[in-house]
């Protein structure tokens, strides 16, 4: 008896500003940074950032080399502070701002709140990543799992920088802490994100 083989899970979709987002704070951290990370890109893949409208959705492949270049042309910690410069950006100004500006009307500017809209912010700039849930939710800390991770996403630098990106709320709420990368796949990404008073400044 013969059994036919699963069907090709398809591929993972990015909006077309997170990626230019990423690219212009590279810029402002060094003016150089965008042309080398492009260096790394397809011609392909940069024809059709250059084109693509704001939301248009974009192969996902081009966000995970992008931040592999990133990754390899900053150092995973210049890459890391691209990634909560570029979350910080998206909630603050950029499309996704006035979604959050709602769910702090509603439910105040705390961590817990911020954390527990952290799944839809995700959705509305990642597609077939997997399903990002908030698995615990205590005073201090945030445990995030992305379930049914896709396969292309395993212990590549996107999953860090999405990690990072989720320190938003560190930020907002004038908070120290930190995002960390627990688990980097297969089949699922977890992420843990502390926080804290922040100390008085000297």
């Amino acid at each position: 008896m013969s059994t036919s083989a699963a069907p090709a899970r398809p591929d993972t979709e990015v909006r077309a500003y997170h990626v230019r987002t990423t690219l212009q704070l590279l810029g402002e951290v060094d003016p150089s940074a965008p042309a080398r990370v492009r260096g790394h890109l397809a011609s392909e893949a940069l024809a059709a950032i250059d084109d693509a409208s704001r939301l248009t959705w974009l192969p996902g492949a081009i966000d995970i080399a992008l931040w592999r270049a990133a990754d390899l042309e900053l150092g995973t910690a210049g890459a890391a502070r691209l990634a909560r410069a570029v979350g910080l950006r998206h909630v603050r100004s950029g499309q996704l701002s006035g979604l959050l500006q709602g769910v702090v009307q509603l439910f105040g500017l705390t961590p817990a709140a911020l954390v527990r809209w952290m799944p839809r912010g995700l959705a509305e700039v990642h597609r077939g990543v997997g399903t990002l849930r908030v698995d615990d939710l205590s005073e201090g800390a945030a445990r995030l799992v992305l379930e049914e991770l896709h396969p292309a996403l395993t212990d590549e630098p996107w999953l860090t920088a999405v990690a990072r990106s989720l320190e938003f709320p560190l930020d907002l709420c004038a908070l120290d802490g930190e995002a960390t990368l627990e688990r980097a796949g297969p089949e699922q990404a977890v992420i843990l994100l502390r926080w804290r008073r922040r100390a008085p400044r000297p």
